[in-house]
């Protein structure tokens, strides 16, 4: 994939929402870990992945050169429209593994200006956030505008028609090149809604944007400490004045309904799950003030990956009976989801379990296998 950019995050956030390790250096290969391969853009990463390109590199095991080298494969890449539709046509066997309508607030719809342009500038950009709102209600709304916006999108690119566009706009199903059925393509388009809501200016005021800037800004900077070893603060990089000012001054822009995801019921299909040593006190469900600093991280982790339901699911140790694990493992499991709908997390989005003792991740019979546990797992699925 394209290294540090936000198709390539996407994989490293759902490796780190399964914790999973990554290799950071691009030219070294550890058996123990995803190894990642630069790609130009987002068309040369598939082609890599369909023509089956290799390269040699030296081998190392937990950051320690080995001393021997070997030759790595593609085996898996990030990419977009029309990068799957090429994978599909030219090779098959396409398997998604995440994608950004699961993890949605990756993809924000914003503007990046130089400071001093933009306030001699201001009516222009306020202009400009106008007329987004304003296309991405059409195209949500007609037709015709999706026509005109796939024949753009034809322009832009420089890859394929505007037919093509259209259709993959939409999301569909076909049969790829082995004959196996895959889901390929699928658009969204914001309006001011949707503005508000990513900067929290919605009505739950969660700031998703700022979710996803200091995940990925922390995740850059704990793989990449050389190239980035810190990253601007949020409320300086961000400047929500245009956005505000359009919204107070346009409200009619508003009544275009936002983009909402309609959780299932119930997780039948994991994408990531992690376990977390969550601190309460002893023998009951109050949550530990030490935790509440982990605790808004898995909020903002989860914040990401909002169009996926969230499992909150309790483990006690076997100390003690099922009459008072399971029951404490579900007080707990509630305490935790009670603390991400008092944050904004929508009820609907998180279902709660408690097991008890009945899932061991270690041994009970050392003290250290107990304490590993007593944990909460975090479940992201559909």
């Amino acid at each position: 994939g394209v290294l540090r950019d936000g198709d390539i995050n996407i994989l490293l956030k759902w490796a780190g929402d399964n914790g999973l390790k990554v290799n950071p250096d691009e030219t070294t290969y550890d058996p123990n870990a995803i190894n990642l391969i630069a790609a130009n853009d987002f068309l040369d990463a598939p082609n890599k992945y369909i023509t089956g390109y290799t390269e040699k590199r030296k081998m190392v095991v937990n950051g320690k050169t080995t001393g021997r080298d070997t030759t790595v494969a593609v085996d898996g890449v990030a990419t977009w429209t029309p990068g799957d539709v090429n994978i599909s046509v030219k090779k098959g066997g396409l398997v998604t593994i995440a994608n950004t309508k699961q993890y949605a607030s990756q993809m924000p719809n914003q503007t990046i200006a130089i400071k001093k342009w933009a306030y001699d500038h201001r009516t222009d950009i306020e202009n400009m956030i106008i007329a987004l709102a304003q296309a991405g209600d059409q195209v949500r709304s007609y037709n015709d505008a999706r026509e005109f916006a796939a024949k753009v999108s034809a322009e832009v690119y420089q890859e394929q028609d505007a037919a093509y566009w259209l259709k993959y706009y939409n999301g569909v199903e076909e049969k790829d090149i082995q004959g196996l059925k895959v889901t390929l393509g699928g658009s969204a388009v914001f309006n001011l809604s949707d503005m508000a809501n990513t900067y929290g200016l919605g009505a739950d005021r969660v700031d998703r944007y700022k979710a996803v800037y200091n995940t990925f800004g922390n995740l850059m900077v704990k793989m990449y400490p050389t190239l980035m070893p810190s990253f601007m603060p949020y409320e300086k990089a961000v400047d929500k004045s245009f956005l505000l000012s359009v919204i107070s001054n346009h409200p009619e822009l508003l009544e275009g309904k936002a983009i909402e995801t309609n959780y299932a019921n119930e997780i039948t299909a994991e994408v990531s799950s992690k376990s977390y040593s969550i601190e309460f006190e002893t023998g009951s469900a109050t949550i530990k003030p030490s935790s509440y600093k982990l605790l808004n991280e898995i909020f903002e982790s989860a914040v990401v990956a909002e169009g996926l339901k969230l499992g909150v699911y309790g483990h006690t140790d076997n100390v003690g009976s099922d009459l008072t694990n399971i029951p404490l493992s579900e007080q707990r499991a509630n305490a935790v989801k009670n603390y991400l709908l008092k944050k904004g997390m929508k009820e609907t989005r998180v279902e709660t379990k408690g097991f008890g003792a009945a899932k061991p991740i270690a041994s009970n019979n050392t003290g250290t296998g107990r304490s590993q546990n007593r944990r909460v797992e975090i479940v992201l699925g559909e």
